[in-house]
């Protein structure tokens, strides 16, 4: 009766010990599928990461030009008010004899 019960003894901790091997086997699988995921996770979020930076710059590099190009054109604009105010100015002071201020 003794063998017998050790005997079954000896079947359940193999049966609890399988067991255990078993739910260890599938939580090591689970831990390296949510490393794979989180792996997958962060190389996409550099990928898009990087996608937005270069989108920035490039937008932030248009609109420098804009900005340069607008610049100019009040610029030259400036100018050419300018030299119509001098202009004014001249006349007005060539008929009136007096220099404008």
């Amino acid at each position: 009766e003794e063998a017998a019960r050790a005997a079954e003894l000896d079947a359940r901790q193999t049966e609890a010990e399988e067991r255990a091997e078993k739910v260890l086997a599938e939580a090591r699988q689970a831990f390296a599928d949510a490393e794979e995921a989180a792996r997958r996770c962060a190389d996409e979020a550099r990928e898009r990461a990087a996608e937005v930076l270069a989108e920035a710059r490039s937008r932030v590099e248009g609109v420098e030009r804009e900005t340069e190009r607008v610049l100019r054109e009040h610029a030259d604009r400036r100018e050419d008010v300018q030299m119509q105010m001098d202009h004014v100015s001249a006349s007005l002071s060539a008929l009136t004899g007096r220099a404008v201020e």
